[in-house]
């Protein structure tokens, strides 16, 4: 037996700074990036020219009321035999997959990241509690995302992988 199924989801988001924490991240680039009229020579300096656009565009999207409070993402889920297979477009936390399988016991389950697309990182709560790269800030560098996934995520992206993948019963 061969079956797949996809379905857009909507992922929650995190609300974007306020515009105190937003003028602080701000004022610490425009330090790295140094003077605007030459060329960064540093990484952090070549680094922060990046991290401006995002800001000047979460700015805007402010400005406008246009702050998304989740991002659509599409899963997939198949089933070949007795071996199911589901796809996120995000490069997810272990733990994410690892509870999708525990969910689907005793069943064979395949977990794909970095399908149909990459959106951005997909932490968990726990994650997102000790911060870092991924959960903090990645974002930033994510064309889709203005902010990163929120706590609810981790649930959602379970929850949601989970029924789909269920469904292909």
């Amino acid at each position: 037996t061969i079956s797949a199924v996809q379905r857009t989801i909507q992922v929650p988001l995190d609300p974007p700074p306020t515009s105190n924490e937003l003028a602080a991240i701000k004022s610490e680039l425009t330090a790295h990036r140094g003077d605007p009229d030459t060329i960064p020579d540093t990484p952090q300096g070549k680094w922060s020219i990046s991290e401006l656009a995002w800001v000047d565009e979460l700015q805007h999207a402010i400005a406008q009321n246009k702050v998304p409070a989740a991002v659509p993402a599409t899963l997939t889920a198949i089933r070949l035999g007795g071996i199911y297979a589901i796809a996120f477009p995000f490069e997810i936390y272990s733990q994410i997959g690892l509870d999708v399988r525990q969910h689907l016991e005793p069943h064979q389950v395949i977990i794909a990241g970095y399908t149909n697309g990459l959106i951005g990182y997909a932490p968990t709560a726990r994650a997102k509690q000790q911060g870092g790269y991924g959960p903090s800030s990645s974002h930033r560098f994510f064309p889709q995302l203005l902010t990163s996934l929120g706590m609810d995520a981790e649930p959602t992206l379970v929850r949601q992988a989970v029924d789909l993948l269920k469904s292909l019963d």
